[in-house]
């Protein structure tokens, strides 16, 4: 597949990760050496089977890879919505609860 830096070899990203971190899922990410980064890519990993890989940052991105800090951030802010309804629920399930012991009492 073409990407846009087939068309524009001169266009490059800049990378927004730090050269060490671990991702969200427990992932540990390490920046290649500047010498190997054309031949392997930007980054270094261990995949689920245990295997070394390698990546560049444009796949990162589409992976939505994000250092724990920042997947953290965004999970936090996802779950303070998710903690309103479900309070709102809790909040609901309470006063059914309290008419059904109503309709049982009459």
């Amino acid at each position: 597949a073409k990407t846009y830096q087939n068309y524009h070899p001169s266009h490059s990203i800049q990378n927004p990760f730090p050269e060490e971190f671990t991702d969200g899922e427990g992932m540990e990410w390490t920046r290649t050496s500047p010498g190997r980064r054309g031949e392997l890519g930007d980054y270094i990993f261990e995949d689920e089977r245990g295997e070394q890989d390698y990546v560049d940052i444009e796949t990162m991105l589409l992976w939505d890879v994000r250092p724990a800090a920042a997947a953290e951030a965004v999970a936090g802010e996802d779950g303070d919505a998710d903690g309103a309804e479900e309070a709102a629920e809790e909040e609901g399930t309470e006063e059914g609860t309290a008419a059904e012991a109503e309709e049982e009492a009459a």
